[in-house]
């Protein structure tokens, strides 16, 4: 193996840990904000004195995940062809001359999709759940009150 083919590897090895790293953050995040927003809203909906304002707090905090998560995954996505040119190397199937750019790509590529990258992702499925969901639960013990 050629040191050109080493230096292909380690990136490659490092773009797909990062790109398993961030969907393991983001079902943790989604953990914590489903449980913690469910028992806020049991806890908030239970009380006779409650404010709006707690209710608005949670609903903000979680608006404030679900835009963390769609930014997150835009740079997650945009890394994908740098890991697709590096398995078709590999491959056979094509040549990757230069190693260690998958920064330089990926933010070519972030700046290419510009600010509607975040909304395409902001409503994936896989993105939007639980947090849509929840937001529809507040919604619903507001109006309910």
């Amino acid at each position: 193996m050629s040191d050109l083919d080493r230096a292909l590897q380690k990136e490659y090895l490092q773009l797909s840990a990062v790109w398993d790293d961030f969907d393991r953050r983001i079902l943790t995040i989604k953990g914590w904000t489903s449980v913690g927003s469910i028992a806020a809203m049991f806890a908030w909906a239970s009380k006779a004195e409650a404010s709006m304002g707690f209710a608005v707090g949670l609903a903000l905090l979680i608006i404030s995940m679900w835009v963390l998560e769609a930014q997150w995954k835009v740079f997650q996505h945009s890394n994908g062809p740098r890991i697709d040119a590096l398995e078709a190397h590999f491959a056979g199937t094509d040549v990757v001359r230069h190693p260690f750019q998958s920064h330089l790509k990926s933010r070519r590529i972030q700046e290419g999709w510009g600010p509607g990258a975040l909304l395409k992702w902001f409503w994936k499925p896989f993105v939007w759940i639980p947090y849509l969901p929840l937001l529809i639960m507040i919604l619903l013990t507001i109006y309910v009150r």
